[in-house]
């Protein structure tokens, strides 16, 4: 997989997200494997931090103490076997932490060298306000595709700003293909509804970068396909037209610290 990725970053692509899987045993990820190429240099490597177990029940909270912020980007340098986290993005804010003290202690981090630049995940427009106060934000991931639009403000204030915008699941679990708009275009369009799915966050702006997840390769090159498809003006509102029901959620979001049972 990581020569396929290196791989990728020849034609292009650059990013390779791993979210901490703190719930295993400890992973050693190791990016280099001896002397690094020039291709494996120009990677950026990417990760979370922000949850974490709240007894031995196993369920995983919130939690944005600098602490435990600060434990866990120890724990990913150790894995990834990196000096430093080039993009460390916050998993959620934790409601019961002060805003400053999270975004304070990663700030602390990237001072020391450990972390190159700060993201945010799942975040509204006002969030987005009160950190950048707080500190330059590189990134936004939230939940945005097709069919979920519930956070629309977000992209437009990361675009004013020049955030990067990483819209996780981006193809909504495969269901564009099972509304007969983005059916249409794909027909039309001689590709998958996924594929479709991808082509029009790529259009949406300069600064979206989608982040579908994959566990095999076939997929991964379908997903990468999604940047040869141009979609007409009228293509992309047939595709847009609203899909949703306006507050419904998708996904389960890690309950706040302090709620459910301990151990």
């Amino acid at each position: 997989m990581f020569d396929l990725l290196v791989g990728e970053r020849s034609r292009g692509h650059d990013t390779i997200c791993l979210p901490a899987r703190w719930r295993r045993p400890p992973i050693r990820c190791s990016v280099h494997r001896g002397r690094p190429t020039a291709a494996e240099r120009e990677l950026l490597v990417t990760t979370k931090v922000g949850v974490a177990r709240t007894g031995p029940d196993g369920e995983w909270r919130l939690d944005g103490r600098p602490a435990v912020l600060r434990d866990q980007v120890e724990q990913a340098l150790r894995r990834l076997r990196v000096e430093r986290i080039e993009l460390l993005r916050l998993h959620r804010i934790d409601p019961e932490t002060p805003l400053a003290d999270q975004l304070g202690t990663l700030r602390e981090l990237r001072d020391e060298g450990k972390v190159g630049r700060i993201g945010l995940s799942e975040v509204t427009g006002d969030e987005l306000d009160r950190a950048r106060r707080i500190v330059d934000v590189a990134s936004v991931q939230n939940r945005y595709n097709l069919l979920d639009r519930e956070h629309e403000p977000v992209p437009a204030a990361c675009e004013a700003a020049g955030i990067a915008f990483l819209p996780s699941r981006p193809v909504a679990w495969g269901e564009p293909g099972q509304r007969s708009e983005v059916a249409a275009v794909a027909a039309e369009a001689g590709a998958t509804p996924s594929r479709i799915a991808l082509a029009w966050l790529l259009g949406h702006s300069p600064v979206v970068l989608p982040i579908p997840g994959t566990a095999r390769i076939a997929h991964l090159e379908e997903n990468l396909a999604a940047e040869g498809v141009e979609l007409s003006p009228a293509q992309r509102e047939l595709a847009r037209r609203p899909l949703r029901e306006p507050g419904r959620r998708n996904g389960a979001v890690a309950p706040r610290r302090g709620s459910g049972r301990h151990g």
